[in-house]
């Protein structure tokens, strides 16, 4: 997995993201964590009072399924004890900071894509960003008023931890297909990297770890019967060794708490209270990865990443339609898992197009124009946020 080395348009269009970046997601991390903090309509409120309640009783006195992925609580200590800020300003800049970060690994992982089409800077950026930004293509607004609800979401900005996971799952996800990539093994340094994100990712949110670890146990053993390469160390000790570590002292002091409730199959049960028209919408949701797959459905199935991108996105589908916590129901904690593995197929849908050639003016138009659907619908969803309407 070579890093390509940096020259002149590599170093502008980076520094040209970050400032986007920036000046995107600012006004998005003020609302959260001042604004809509104040009135209790976004995560970001219960997680501040979490993250106090952390330093100042200690650990006991804090929910234990709360405790079990404490990553952003303990950086909003940390901010807080280090620098003297406040937790609201811990909060906007632990969101800012990492919505500018997965930008900015998205960008180094698209880059030599973007250099081999020869994209100009100016469509690189909006590729970049609108990955950033892509929303489900809520139709059905006029009718519900819900832009958000009973859909899949893709980028969303209510949910810190949310916001918190997005790079690592990034660069996990890179991690894991290079273990079927023969090309470029990974080195010993890679996968002590790989193990240390994976520790990070799941701990900060397991969401995206419950739908990797089958995929890949999936991909890996097709992959042997096939006899075609895997790297069987990176695999267990990259990805699945600390992943399932953190995973299972997850499920032990989430589940044996007294509060905890059990993890329950419910097929549909959360997603139908949130909203109706369930269907459409899940189409809705995925308009332009499906659509890539189908048009292009012979070259995705020689993709590792359209392969990993999606077995994860099925288990996610999995979890967030059939599976609920009985004494979280209303909170659809396990929709999380349907986001954050909608958004790396995005990202891997949008890549893998980027690299094939159209076959015709009618995909070409046809792609471009259901992502670019996917991309208004995320405008008017981040405006609307924006403006403190709420999330839903």
């Amino acid at each position: 997995m070579p890093i390509p080395a940096f020259n002149g348009k590599k170093i502008f269009l980076g520094f040209l993201l970050i400032g986007l970046a920036v000046l995107l997601f600012a006004p998005t991390s003020y609302s959260h964590a001042y604004i809509r903090s104040a009135d209790a309509l976004s995560d970001f409120y219960q997680h501040m009072k979490w993250a106090i309640s952390l330093l100042r009783y200690g650990t006991g006195s804090i929910p234990a399924f709360v405790l079990a992925h404490s990553g952003w609580e303990w950086l909003l200590i940390s901010l807080h004890y280090l620098f003297g800020v406040s937790f609201h300003f811990a909060g906007f800049i632990g969101a800012l900071f990492f919505s500018t970060l997965t930008v900015f690994i998205l960008f180094l992982w698209y880059w030599p894509v973007l250099l081999k089409t020869n994209q100009p800077v100016w469509k690189s950026a909006v590729i970049i960003l609108g990955v950033s930004i892509a929303a489900p293509v809520s139709l059905l607004w006029p009718v519900d008023k819900l832009l958000y609800l009973g859909y899949i979401g893709i980028n969303t900005y209510h949910s810190p931890t949310m916001l918190f996971l997005k790079p690592f799952a990034v660069l996990q996800f890179i991690y894991a297909y290079h273990c079927f990539v023969d090309a470029y093994p990974l080195k010993r340094w890679q996968i002590i990297a790989a193990a240390i994100i994976s520790l990070l990712s799941t701990f900060v949110k397991p969401s995206l770890a419950i739908c990797m670890l089958p995929a890949l146990g999936i991909a890996a053993a097709y992959q042997l019967l096939q006899k075609r390469y895997v790297n069987v160390p990176a695999l267990i000790f990259g990805i699945g060794l600390p992943t399932s570590l953190v995973l299972a002292w997850q499920f032990f002091v989430t589940y044996q708490a007294k509060e905890a409730g059990s993890i329950q199959f419910v097929p549909f049960g959360v997603m139908r209270a949130f909203s109706d028209y369930l269907g459409l919408k899940f189409l809705l949701s995925i308009l332009f990865p499906l659509a890539v797959l189908l048009l292009y459905f012979k070259q995705a199935l020689k993709d590792t990443r359209m392969i990993l991108g999606w077995l994860i996105f099925l288990f996610g589908l999995m979890f967030t339609y059939f599976f609920a916590e009985s004494s979280r129901f209303m909170e659809g904690n396990f929709s999380w898992s349907g986001e954050i593995a909608l958004l790396l197929l995005f990202m891997v849908s949008t890549l893998f197009y980027l690299e094939v050639f159209p076959k015709s003016n009618f995909q070409k138009w046809t792609l471009s124009g259901l992502w670019s659907s996917h991309v208004l619908f995320g405008i008017v969803y981040y405006v609307n946020c924006v403006l403190d309407q709420p999330y839903y």
